[in-house]
């Protein structure tokens, strides 16, 4: 039976398909204009995602990086389903924005279809449903986010339909549980948190009809189902990762008071954007407080609100823009809101009452909310792409190690090997947490300075994708502070000109046989890119796609750090353009030109200057 047949015995009326059709293509269109208001907008920890998922395609498996096994995601069926889509040809980005909007639109269809208008009824509650969720930024902004939480509001509201209808049945076969667990044991799949939801529908149907055995015997299937769901994966997370939880959990799950205090606040400042919708909702549960039979089917939509809110504090909200942690939240308070409008007599009132209501949420949502507006300014992880894609072009044929904050878009772009400084995707760095674990910013707490350096990365790239010599967190900060680093790395300036124009300064190891001076007797080989490090020159590639040293004129060098042995050197520089070229030996006349010799009578360090405008990739000192 419908909700909005509340307190009625007579069997409902049919649907009326072209009225459910109508809104539910108009809550989608609203959904999709509303959503490209976000456009660019990426989350980084999508790129990590969709990394997986591509070398899950490459034959890699569900690795982040070659010659390590972490579950680094925590979304295996989002993984699984973008890596089908990339499989079939569709760019992977594509494919986590194809699935976000699908995901979105089947939770609200999902909606609709628990007040679906029926003849000589009200369209207002299913409009009321629809319409409120395309308007909230939690949906909008996560339909092209990239991330799971589409797919898990499908998931979780079609699976509240299913087991609602389950309840209403007088004698449920167990085969009818079948459907709602797995939903539910998908769900499971999604996000490890998703057993909440398996405990409040399974204990809803317990509660709903406690004296029937088929009811019984119907919640037993359907959880049953959903934690043999469960158990698969924690079979399949055993065998191929050796561990009990997904990585990330290490780094993320913490309890502590600093984590409520700012889960509270996450949840209030994003109840209050939500003012609009959340009335409604609540008045719903006061009208029905007499109302014993309609006061226990509203049960289904904020008895999961409540426990989820519940758990959004204790975890400390979230980090993300457009409150993703509150889709949830989303999805029950505009189930409620239409079981309010299921109430209200139709006619131009309780109109208005729907128009004001959508309005004022939709206004707060798009003008007042300042999470929404960080998703319309957050575009860094596009610069990723940018710095991503030259370290590619640049050195991909020498693989060398990437470490990295931002442990999504440079990774993707650049299918690097790659180490994450803050252990999301490291066992070692999340297996080894902090003492002060959960009194910082959630999930940006780990890291080991000592340990990064023991890994010897090539590149290393401070906080965002524009780097610089100023490190952010617990990694970059402890090997800041060690003046082995400073010694064996050396800050650079790459400029990136694909898709456009942008400049990041990443630590290059000078000793890194990858990247960095190649040493051999009586033989020395400077990568020009090394001589970008100071000056106004820059790291970048030429016509031929070949990294070096471009100077538009000023000076560049590199410092005093040769030492050669005495006798007759000879050097070269293989370069393009209008250059002067100084091989400084300390004492006597310095040797001048892009190619020559020179001769030191003793051990001595030299340095290299080039001036002019050119581009330079490497600098050859050879014992003659």
């Amino acid at each position: 039976m419908p909700l909005e047949a509340i307190g009625q015995t007579r069997e409902p009326a049919p649907v009326r398909t072209i009225p459910f059709l109508a809104i539910a293509i108009l809550s989608l269109l609203v959904l999709a204009a509303h959503a490209s208001q976000y456009l660019p907008f990426l989350s980084d920890d999508t790129l990590i995602s969709l990394r997986y998922a591509d070398r899950l395609i490459d034959g890699q498996g569900l690795t982040w990086t070659p010659g390590e096994r972490v579950e680094g995601y925590s979304n295996l069926l989002w993984v699984l389903a973008c890596a089908a889509l990339g499989a079939l040809g569709l760019d992977l980005i594509t494919a986590s924005r194809v699935l976000g909007f699908l995901g979105m639109g089947g939770a609200i269809l999902a909606g609709i279809a628990m007040f679906p208008p029926r003849a000589g009824e009200s369209t207002l509650p299913a409009l009321a449903a629809g319409l409120s969720m395309a308007c909230t930024g939690s949906f909008a902004v996560w339909a092209i986010g990239g991330l799971e939480q589409p797919l898990l509001l499908s998931l979780i509201a079609w699976s509240c339909l299913t087991c609602r209808g389950l309840a209403e049945a007088s004698d449920p076969r167990p085969r009818d549980a079948l459907l709602p667990g797995v939903l539910l044991g998908l769900a499971c799949w999604t996000r490890p948190d998703s057993p909440l939801f398996v405990a409040v529908f399974t204990g809803l149907l317990l509660w709903w009809r406690p004296r029937s055995r088929s009811h019984r015997r119907a919640a037993a299937m359907v959880a049953a189902t959903a934690f043999a769901f469960y158990g698969a994966q924690l079979m399949f997370r055993l065998l191929y990762y050796g561990a009990w939880v997904p990585n990330s959990t290490h780094g993320k799950l913490a309890f502590s008071a600093a984590r409520v205090a700012t889960g509270l606040d996450y949840l209030v400042s994003g109840v209050w954007m939500l003012l609009p919708l959340v009335v409604p909702a609540l008045l719903a549960v006061v009208v029905t407080l007499g109302d014993s039979r309609a006061s226990r089917r509203l049960a289904w939509f904020w008895v999961p609100a409540v426990v989820w809110s519940v758990y959004v504090v204790v975890i400390g909200g979230d980090i993300f823009p457009g409150r993703r942690h509150l889709g949830v939240l989303v999805l029950f308070a505009s189930l409620l809101s239409a079981g309010f409008f299921a109430r209200l007599r139709v006619g131009p009132p309780a109109v208005a009452a729907l128009a004001a209501s959508l309005g004022l949420l939709a206004f707060a949502q798009w003008k007042l909310d300042p999470e929404n507006d960080r998703a319309r300014s957050e575009t860094w992880e596009w610069d990723g792409e940018v710095v991503g894609t030259l370290l590619h072009r640049a050195f991909a044929d020498r693989e060398p190690l990437l470490a990295v904050t931002s442990a999504g878009t440079l990774p993707y772009f650049s299918r690097l090997p790659s180490l994450d400084m803050l252990g999301l995707n490291d066992r070692y760095i999340a297996t080894h947490p902090p003492e002060d674990l959960g009194e910082g910013p959630l999930g940006h707490e780990l890291g080991d300075g000592a340990y990064v350096l023991s890994r010897e990365p090539d590149l290393v790239v401070f906080c965002a994708p524009d780097g610089g010599p100023v490190p952010c967190f617990r990694s970059g900060i402890e090997m800041a502070a060690r003046p082995e680093f400073h010694r064996r790395y050396r800050l650079v300036p790459f400029l990136g000109e694909a898709p456009y124009v942008f400049r990041s300064e990443i630590w290059v190891r000078v000793d890194s046989p990858r990247v960095g001076l190649r040493r051999e007797p009586g033989r020395f080989e400077i990568p020009g890119y090394l001589l970008a490090s100071q000056g106004r020159a820059v790291a970048a590639l030429d016509r031929a796609g070949r990294i070096g040293m471009r100077t538009a004129g000023g000076g560049s060098a590199l410092s005093a750090t040769l030492s050669l042995a005495p006798g007759r050197w000879r050097y070269a520089v293989e370069s393009t353009g209008d250059l002067a070229v100084r091989v400084d030996r300390g004492s006597g006349t310095p040797a001048v030109g892009t190619a020559g010799e020179f001769t030191l009578d003793a051990a001595a360090d030299v340095s290299v200057s080039i001036s002019g405008a050119g581009h330079v990739r490497r600098v050859i000192l050879e014992r003659a």
